[in-house]
C-alpha cells in the first residue's frame, strides 16, 4: 500500500494511504471523519456508506477484516486477514 497506493483490486476499491489530490478519500481522511474514536480502521468502502476494515482493541489493530455497518448494526467478520479479504471480495474466489 505504501509503494503502490490504493485503488481497484479486482472488484474492491482500497483507500490509498495518501490521497492523489485534494478532496479525495484516503485512509486518514475517511477514518478521521467516520471513526474519530479509532475503534475501527476503514480500508475499503462498500458503496452503501458501510466500510470494510480492521477492529481496534485497546489501541491494537486486529488482522481480521470486518464489515462495519454505518447505521449501527453489529460488525460482521469478513476475512482472517487482508489477503483473504482481497481474494474473496476483490477476486471473488
Amino acid at each position: 500500500m505504501m509503494r503502490y497506493g490504493g485503488g481497484m483490486v479486482g472488484c474492491v476499491e482500497l483507500f490509498p494511504i495518501v490521497s492523489a489530490g485534494s478532496g479525495d478519500d484516503d485512509v486518514e481522511s475517511v477514518n478521521d471523519r467516520e471513526f474519530p474514536d479509532r475503534t475501527f480502521i476503514a480500508i475499503a468502502p462498500v458503496g452503501t456508506g458501510d466500510h470494510w476494515g480492521f477492529p481496534v482493541d485497546d489501541g491494537h489493530c486486529r488482522a481480521e477484516v470486518w464489515f462495519h455497518f454505518h447505521d449501527g448494526g453489529d460488525p460482521e467478520f469478513e476475512a482472517a486477514d487482508v489477503l483473504e479479504f482481497i481474494a474473496c471480495r476483490g477476486l471473488r474466489l
